[in-house]
This record gives structure tokens, C-alpha cells and sequence, in this order.
């Protein structure tokens, strides 16, 4: 179960990282491979939150794209822009959704999420972009969070 204050926290917020596996074959950076004691690849990128899961959109031929169909697991560090920083961290499962339309509401919602609302002629770039750029959502289910967000008393 989330806690009440992390859901709260993670709907309030707009700016993560990523962090996901490589896959064991493949090499170098970017390429899918992770040499032993090699980290997690680590993205930042803006998000929206559909219900408890968080939605970002990201290119159909990415090697996180692909390395997340092969494993689902995923965490997601939700960062305050606020000093001290507060930051919910997010252990769950990916999910790529297809589809152009999707993808542009994902994209729309993000854009608006930071306070740039777009006109019809900017959804209409917006689409051509997205189309363009092959662009998905990715879906983060969570199962458990951390944080150092204190619970209210």
C-alpha cells in the first residue's frame, strides 16, 4: 500500500528520474548492455499521474524503451523543486501504451503541467512531433514507495 502523503506528493510534483535494468546482453552505454557492477542508466524527465501510476512519454526506439518490455521493473525518484528537496522514490512495474492520440494527450498534459497550455495549432505540432518522433507512454504501476516526505501527524 502508498502511503496517503507519497501519493499526494507524487501527484503535486512534475520532475523525476528514471532508473530501470539493462539488459546482460549488448554492450556499452546506450547500447542495452551493462558490464558487471555497471549502474542503472538514470533519466530525468517532467511526468503526469493518472490515479496512483505515473505517465511520461518517451520515443518507441530508445534502449529504455526496449529494455523495459524485457523487464517491467522500474523506480522513480519524484523530486520537490523546493528547498530541502523532498523526494518520494517509487519501486513498481512498467507498461508501454502505443497510439498517437495517447501519446499527445501524455505530451499535452505535460506541457500544461508546466504552466504552457497549448492552443489548437500547438496540439496540432504537438501531434506532428509526436508522430514524428514515434513517441509511447510509459506507465508506472507502483507497488511500494520510500521517502523522505514525513507522514502527517
Amino acid at each position: 500500500m502508498i502511503p496517503a502523503h507519497h501519493r499526494e506528493f507524487v501527484a503535486a510534483n512534475r520532475l523525476c528520474v528514471l532508473s530501470w535494468n539493462r539488459s546482460a546482453r549488448g554492450g556499452g552505454a546506450g547500447g542495452g548492455g551493462r558490464a558487471s557492477g555497471e549502474a542503472p542508466p538514470q533519466t530525468p524527465v517532467f511526468y503526469v499521474t493518472e490515479g496512483d501510476d505515473i505517465l511520461v512519454s518517451i520515443t518507441e526506439d530508445r534502449a529504455k524503451t526496449r529494455a523495459l518490455r524485457r523487464d517491467p521493473a522500474i523506480s522513480v525518484c519524484v523530486l520537490g523543486e523546493e528547498m530541502p528537496y523532498p523526494y518520494v522514490t517509487v519501486f513498481g512495474t512498467a507498461a508501454i501504451e502505443t497510439g498517437l492520440d495517447r501519446a499527445t494527450e501524455v505530451m499535452s498534459r505535460v506541457i500544461a503541467a508546466m504552466g504552457r497550455p497549448l492552443d489548437d495549432e500547438g496540439l496540432r505540432k504537438l501531434r506532428e512531433r509526436a508522430e514524428r518522433e514515434q513517441r509511447v507512454v510509459l506507465r508506472v504501476t507502483p507497488q511500494r514507495t520510500v521517502s523522505n516526505v514525513p507522514a502527517p501527524k
